[in-house]
């Protein structure tokens, strides 16, 4: 969906864009506002008129006292902020793949299947984590037989997952992280890693992707309250209900205060109903699902390391000049002017 959409938003016109996603919303202001302008201006006779414009002036006074960018900023906020937040706690395995291709010694196979383990179970760890997040994920990997099919499990790992049991049930994705912290602890007794401080350094980052997975998820324990998302929903329908009497434009002979044109097609209100609507439309799918569908294509990006091949290819693959006494010539300045 997210591969989808941004290749839409690349190759079409912003107003091509607008008028896809917002479309019912251009359908539903000019047909209510339109249909009450035209009771008024051409249904009514002048006594049910008059009435008509003192409700209007009436209404138009107290629309005013409902806090509807004030309520709508605030959640608006609060649920890009949640959104974002979530998306930058995804366990992204790019420190840590650099740290295992410096930190474990050799070129061996051993070594190989070192880092391609801790790789892979930190990965495995992710991967569970968002099959417990995202219904896409869940949807592609519904039973651990799909991580097998996929290269990140074995069937003895398998095993051993399905036998750990608590109560009450606990997402199970810690335990890669785990065998992962043990691959590290091995290596290290063999010499296949530096020194102690070195392995302390790669079981730190190991911890501190599970501590990410683990936030991550208490974010659909902890979720934003339903009552407020209702209230904010109400307050700006209730807004703009009021609008279709208060912003209609009335009949200037009567000289009510800013009422001394009449441009038949209030305008201003229009923007102003497609920039609430559409700020609650946005802040409403990402509430619902917008932390659904971006973890389908992190996962790709970030299994893009399973089987570190580059990382082994580039373990002795070190530049002739790493090391060599080179001087830069000196920069002509003048010359980034012209």
């Amino acid at each position: 969906k997210l591969s989808f959409y941004n290749d839409k938003v690349n190759n079409t016109s912003g107003e091509e864009v607008s008028i896809n996603s917002y479309g019912e919303i251009w359908l539903f202001i000019p047909s209510y506002i339109t249909f009450v302008s035209a009771i008024y201006r051409f249904a009514l006779d002048e006594e049910h008129k008059r009435f008509f414009e003192n409700v209007a002036l009436q209404t138009n006074r107290y629309t005013t006292m409902i806090p509807v960018a004030f309520l709508l900023g605030f959640y608006v906020t609060l649920v890009v902020q949640r959104w974002w937040d979530q998306f930058e706690l995804f366990a992204w395995i790019d420190s840590l793949s650099f740290l295992v291709s410096i930190y474990i010694i050799g070129d061996g196979l051993e070594e190989r299947l070192i880092r391609k383990t801790i790789l892979r179970y930190v990965n495995l760890g992710a991967t569970m984590t968002l099959i417990e997040k995202s219904p896409l994920i869940a949807k592609r990997f519904p039973t651990l037989n799909h991580l097998i099919d996929f290269g990140l499990l074995t069937v003895d790992e398998m095993k051993i997952i399905e036998a750990v049991q608590s109560d009450p049930p606990h997402p199970k994705y810690a335990i890669p992280y785990i065998w992962a912290g043990k691959v590290v602890d091995k290596a290290l007794v063999k010499g296949k890693v530096r020194d102690t401080f070195t392995a302390r350094a790669l079981i730190e980052e190991i911890g501190k992707l599970r501590a990410k997975c683990g936030t991550v998820l208490t974010y659909d324990v902890i979720d934003i309250p339903l009552v407020y998302t209702q209230v904010v929903t109400l307050a700006v329908y209730c807004y703009f209900a009021s609008s279709l009497l208060s912003r209609q434009f009335l009949d200037p002979k009567m000289n009510y205060d800013d009422y001394k044109v009449d441009l038949y097609v209030p305008i201003i209100t229009y923007l102003q109903f497609f920039f609430y609507m559409g700020w609650l439309k946005v802040s409403n799918m990402l509430a619902d699902d917008g932390c659904r569908e971006w973890p389908s294509c992190v996962h790709d990006t970030n299994n893009g390391l399973k089987d570190p091949v580059v990382l082994n290819q580039l373990y002795k693959k070190e530049p002739a000049t790493m090391f060599a006494n080179i001087i830069m010539e000196k920069l002509d300045v003048t010359s980034l002017d012209r």
